[in-house]
């Protein structure tokens, strides 16, 4: 039954009209496993008090948060490439919805439950209306700890999606001729929250230099979707080298180039926690180079991004084996449900172990949870909701979504 609701999914992921005629990119599904990873293993060193952690394992692994949002981006422009209709932008905003809804949802609850309501602050007169901002998925908007950190700490990150969701159908609208200026807009939106760290970081007394540097470099939406408009453009890119068929005709020539760009992540990854050794005590520059560490990486991923979609060298052909296609497939239910697990161990006494052993039972756990969200509430509430939505749009107004 969970494999054959597996296969089904599988082309649900993915859906579209792509320049290559294909329907489904199985080495960028696989890709989005290994950003979960990264951000799972990250989590996992620093719950650990890996005494090592700064110096072995003192990589970027949090840029997994980049990669992710790189990708939406790419992924969203190849699935939905035009939204000039009504009901374009219908079947688009109910998709993601149930996409990525109900299963923060559960998330949600389960970390209510198990982490007692909120592991960064007290309950207090707040939590209602924190409540309320992680039901409506907007928690991350709000550049203050007690909300973007609430509940299931790494849903922040699901409320910038749903900022990026938001923005799509206006940025992918004329996009071959408006895709310049959404650049600069993207640009703005970063310097504006670069401009606004750097009058806070002079201005203010009590807050941390790292929670202002955070709130508004790190979680603030405006300083993300940089991000996901690099991804529409790395797709924008790959239109054009797959219309015409350019540089990746070889399979050899192909795989240098995924291998280099493989290679280039890898550097940038052991390379940019250097770069908060540059931090001078300069606000503007403290927030640029912040800026960097954490999205700097961005370029890079969507080199990666678009020699995988071509598909045509062996990393793109290794990444496309059934295993890891499935792995993508619960990637986002890995990364809902990692930090509650690994929360819960923690807070029962069951303590977290440095070894990779007991990284590799916890993992497994994770998997396993993840696994079942995936069958039983991501995918059959999304089959649900877009159902449901077809009959109510068709009875209503007429309108008949494919």
């Amino acid at each position: 039954m969970i494999l054959s609701i597996l296969k089904e999914n599988s082309r649900l992921e993915i859906l579209s009209r792509p320049a290559n005629g294909s329907d489904f990119l199985p080495a960028l599904t696989s890709l989005r496993f290994f950003a979960a990873l990264m951000i799972v293993a990250e989590h996992w060193f620093e719950s650990s008090n890996v005494a090592r952690y700064h110096s072995v394992f003192s990589v970027a692994l949090d840029q997994g948060v980049s990669c992710f949002f790189v990708l939406s981006g790419f992924i969203l422009s190849y699935a939905y490439p035009r939204l000039n209709e009504y009901k374009d932008i219908v079947r688009f905003s109910v998709a993601r919805f149930a996409r990525i809804w109900p299963a923060h949802l559960l998330a949600m609850i389960i970390a209510g439950l198990l982490l007692h309501i909120n592991f960064h602050q007290p309950i207090s007169a707040k939590l209602p209306w924190i409540t309320f901002a992680n039901l409506a998925m907007v928690h991350g908007w709000i550049l203050s700890q007690p909300y973007y950190f609430s509940f299931n700490m790494p849903s922040w990150s699901i409320s910038t999606e749903l900022f990026f969701y938001l923005c799509f159908p206006f940025l992918i609208y004329k996009w071959d001729r408006t895709w310049k200026l959404k650049i600069v807009i993207g640009m703005a939106g970063v310097l504006f929250c670069m401009a606004t760290a750097s009058l806070f970081l002079l201005s203010s007394v009590h807050t941390p230099s790292a929670i202002i540097l955070q709130r508004y470099l790190y979680i603030s939406p405006l300083a993300r979707v940089m991000e996901f408009i690099l991804g529409m453009v790395v797709f924008r890119i790959y239109t054009a080298i797959a219309d015409k068929n350019v540089l990746f005709n070889r399979s050899k020539t192909a795989s240098l180039f995924e291998i280099v760009s493989l290679s280039i992540v890898v550097a940038n990854l052991l390379l940019m926690p250097l770069v908060m050794k540059c931090f001078c005590g300069d606000p503007f520059k403290d927030s640029i180079l912040y800026w960097l560490r954490f999205s700097g990486g961005a370029p890079f991923y969507g080199m990666l991004i678009l020699m995988l979609a071509i598909g045509k060298g062996v990393v793109a052909r290794m990444l496309s084996t059934p295993v890891l296609v499935k792995l993508g497939e619960l990637s986002y239910s890995i990364y809902l449900f990692h930090w509650i697990i690994l929360r819960a161990l923690s807070l029962n006494g069951f303590g977290v172990g440095s070894g990779w052993i007991n990284f590799l039972l916890y993992f497994t756990l994770v998997l396993a949870a993840a696994s079942l969200n995936y069958v039983f509430i991501e995918s059959y509430c999304r089959r649900k909701i877009v159902a449901i939505s077809h009959k109510l749009l068709d009875s209503k107004v007429g309108i008949k979504i494919t």
